[in-house]
């Protein structure tokens, strides 16, 4: 068995990214790997939040592994460009008073996509659906697709709202 060795290993972390003095994104987990070249294994209860105009956006899982392009730890604690994610296990999405719910899915920088090809939950105000196949989300425009069979319930008077 061929087992790979992390050159930095952290414990019970937080990592912040800031402009100035503005507060970018902020990450929390149980246990940090740094690979070179440029890969990031974060494990136990994951959790980031990016702060944006439109509000905080955050994800959380169990697990999590991302990929930088760069080929040094150096590289990769500073303004590395971020490529691809994957995120596993109890996946939970939060952007714009929507929740999305699954086991795994993967994120593209380039494309600004999040997918999966497993069963998906959309939950929010008012409304609650059910993709069986997966879904695509494209972050830049706020566009989801659920695959698959669809089932859900969308309640249109504002005197049944859903409970939080």
């Amino acid at each position: 068995m061929n087992q790979r060795t992390p050159r930095v290993v952290m414990d019970e972390f937080v990592a912040y990214r800031t402009v100035g003095s503005e507060l970018q994104t902020q990450w929390s987990g149980q246990m940090a790997h740094l690979f070179e070249p440029g890969e990031l294994e974060l494990s136990g209860e994951v959790k980031g939040v990016r702060f944006t105009a439109r509000g905080p956006e955050s994800i959380s899982c169990e697990s999590l592994t991302a990929w930088f392009n760069t080929q040094t730890l150096m590289g990769l604690a500073g303004e590395s460009k971020f490529k691809r994610a994957e995120l596993k296990r109890f996946v939970e999405v939060s952007a714009g008073g929507n929740l999305l719910l699954t086991d795994y899915a993967e994120f593209d920088a380039d494309s600004n996509v999040l997918k999966s090809d497993k069963a998906v939950k959309l939950e929010g105000l008012n409304r609650r659906f059910e993709g069986e196949k997966g879904f695509q989300y494209e972050v830049s425009g706020d566009k989801l697709e659920l695959f698959g069979k669809i089932t859900g319930t969308l309640t249109l008077s504002e005197d049944k709202k859903m409970p939080q």
